[in-house]
């Protein structure tokens, strides 16, 4: 059977399966790249595995993929993973379905390190909270100045307060419609619905927001004239279509930029929300349910990470060893 054709029955299989639409895309993509590197023509079952190493030799040394931002640098250790993982998947099914050999599984899956998790300080955020208002300033033709608030002020802030109270994933922020939101209680419901992002594994919880953050969305929200109409996502761009992950992710780049704060992406305030939930005494399991995520693994690494917080916070503290006892 042709590689196209093998990967058209693996596309369909997963998505009678129920698996998610973000899942399905990864999928997509990885294997379009892997197909057009080898050849759609090719038939699957001579692909051999000297075909995969090279594959995956060539994603380390010579692929670069088009980014928004403009950068060429190649792909990270753990996208290369997650495509060794996507044609793992693809031969596990092509084994069940068409009787192929399982080759992946004579190749070690690409290495990787879980990059360094640095949350932002308060400094950062108050920086960024001040870049959502400052004024935009463009010069006319007669060369004066022009300075006004930006139009998107409002609603950027809540985004900002939003994403560092809940810790919720991109994904889930841009799924999120105004009838989720419950302002009186400072609660938001987190659900998949058909074609919309959504909660990783498509489990519905609720998540709950400070005073703070729940007046700056009543604020952005009370603004709208379709804030009444429960059905229309919470956070929209000036065109008035839901936000995506790539728009998302360029504002709070933006943001950054113009705050002078580096890295500034979504899961990095997801970050900042975990490890100051441990610093401030929350468990690892409410931050488990809180976060939506399966099993305790990165949340350990959380808690790691608010242990040498707190280590450090008795080094420069103790009074035995600070009066020299």
């Amino acid at each position: 059977m042709k590689l196209a054709t093998a990967i058209q029955g693996f596309l369909l299989s997963k998505s009678a399966e129920g698996v998610r639409d973000r899942t399905l895309e990864s999928y997509r993509q990885h294997l379009r790249i892997f197909s057009e590197h080898l050849s759609a023509d090719k038939e699957i079952e001579t692909i051999t595995t000297p075909d995969i190493a090279a594959f995956l030799d060539w994603l380390r040394h010579k692929y670069v993929p088009m980014r928004f931002s403009g950068e060429d640098h190649p792909l990270s250790d753990k996208s290369r993973r997650n495509v060794y993982t996507t044609l793992s998947a693809l031969w596990t099914w092509a084994n069940q379905e068409l009787g192929v050999e399982h080759i992946i599984r004579r190749i070690k899956a690409p290495r990787f390190t879980d990059p360094a998790i640095v949350p932002f300080s308060r400094d950062d955020i108050v920086a960024l909270i001040s870049a959502c208002a400052k004024t935009a300033a463009w010069r006319t033709h007669s060369g004066e100045e022009v300075q006004a608030a930006r139009p998107t002020g409002t609603r950027d802030r809540a985004i900002i307060l939003l994403l560092l109270d809940t810790g919720m994933r991109a994904s889930e922020l841009c799924g999120l419609n105004i009838g989720d939101v419950d302002l009186e209680m400072g609660q938001i419901r987190i659900v998949q619905r058909p074609g919309a992002p959504g909660p990783k594994g498509g489990v519905e919880r609720y998540v709950h927001l400070g005073k703070s953050a729940r007046r700056a969305v009543w604020l952005y929200v009370a603004q709208r004239p379709d804030a009444e109409v429960e059905g229309n996502p919470l956070f929209a761009t000036q065109r008035g279509r839901r936000f995506s992950r790539d728009t998302l992710r360029q504002l709070t780049s933006r943001l950054g930029e113009r705050a002078s704060v580096k890295d500034c992406h979504p899961h990095r305030f997801r970050h900042t929300f975990a490890i100051n939930y441990l610093r401030n005494q929350g468990d690892v399991f409410t931050l488990q349910a809180i976060l939506g995520h399966k099993s305790l693994k990165m949340v350990k690494r959380y808690l790691a990470l608010a242990q040498v917080d707190m280590e450090e916070a008795h080094r420069r503290a103790s009074p035995v060893d600070r009066w020299a006892l």
